[in-house]
């Protein structure tokens, strides 16, 4: 009995140290960087001072991003309009490599919702049928509206016309001044396949 105990005991505070261990190591990787956060306290006041010239926010708070909800930042300023309330974040895209800030993506997100979308879709269906798919969504590391069409049909000589009148719509009629524009069959053969970016 008393060999039994010193097994269990021992056995015992192994996994009471692994877990003391496991916990230590959680805290320690929720922690943020104090360094990193003045670093992106600093750039998102030149970010703010260059884009937002009116004065009216303040930084309140860092976030720390350490479970990789985002994935293209780690850290970002936490910023509020000083009349309204309105916060967003300012943050150094690990995609793009600037500073971005969140207000700016989701008014171009909603821009392409509201008005790219809307104009785009009955376009590529009257030219293309109805068989014909769109993607069209904002791509933050692009900076750019990205649309892809997928044709459910056979490849027909004036398709190239078609992507190229489908581009110059986009540009000239929705006046879209960024867009990769990708179109393709279904088997997505490369072959097949048009694509431009402006």
């Amino acid at each position: 009995m008393n060999k039994f105990l010193k097994i269990a005991l021992s056995v015992f505070g192994v996994l009471l140290a692994a877990a003391a261990a496991l916990v230590l190591i959680f805290i320690i990787e929720m922690t943020p960087d104090e360094d990193e956060e003045e670093k992106v306290m600093a750039q998102a006041e030149e970010y703010l001072a260059s884009h937002y010239k009116d004065g009216q926010y303040e930084i309140y708070d860092t976030l720390y991003d350490n479970m990789g909800n985002y994935g293209y930042f780690e850290y970002a300023a936490l910023v509020r309009n000083k009349d309204t309330y309105q916060t967003f974040k300012v943050y150094y895209n690990k995609d793009t490599q600037k500073m971005e800030d969140t207000l700016t993506v989701e008014k171009q997100e909603r821009y392409i919702n509201n008005e790219v979308r809307p104009a785009l879709l009955p376009y590529i269906h009257e030219q293309f049928g109805d068989t014909a798919e769109a993607s069209i969504q904002y791509s933050i590391s692009d900076e750019k509206a990205a649309i892809n069409v997928r044709l459910a049909k056979e490849k027909e000589e004036s398709d190239g016309e078609l992507f190229s009148n489908l581009v110059t719509y986009i540009k000239d009629d929705i006046k879209l001044e960024h867009a990769a524009v990708l179109m393709f069959y279904t088997d997505e053969n490369e072959e097949y396949m048009w694509s431009e970016e402006f």
